[in-house]
């Protein structure tokens, strides 16, 4: 339908949970697929688990693009706010990231709820 509409592929970031389907678009769908997006919904802390343990298969499979849920990305270190390992890793892999999650975050007022649990305490509004 894009290309139908004329959409150019720098304005697409098809995105989907399931490694088959990232997989697909990067083999078959030409500049399309490049910008595929792999969602993570494991939802760890960022220390480990996710798709941590796959970083080296997805970057052998050509996913460029990793899309965890933002409390996977940072974590409060020396009183600051810190990339977590999650991020670390995939950024010296040379993956890109992008996150999301904030429109479903709960109020910061009462602690912003899972997406905000590796800054509880520290997120402020």
């Amino acid at each position: 339908e894009y290309r139908m509409h004329g959409v150019p592929a720098s304005q697409v970031w098809p995105q989907s949970f399931n490694r088959p389907d990232v997989e697909y678009w990067i083999n078959n769908e030409g500049p399309f697929g490049a910008q595929s997006v792999m969602l993570d919904g494991d939802y760890t802390n960022g220390v480990s688990g996710g798709l941590m343990d796959q970083f080296d298969s997805l970057k052998a499979a050509g996913v460029k693009i990793l899309a965890p849920p933002m409390n996977m990305l940072v974590k409060v270190e020396g009183g600051t706010y810190a990339p977590s390992n999650y991020a670390v890793l995939a950024k010296s892999m040379g993956f890109h990231l992008i996150t999301w999650t904030l429109e479903r975050s709960g109020l910061l007022a009462t602690g912003g709820g899972f997406y905000y649990d590796t800054s509880a305490g520290f997120t402020q509004y």
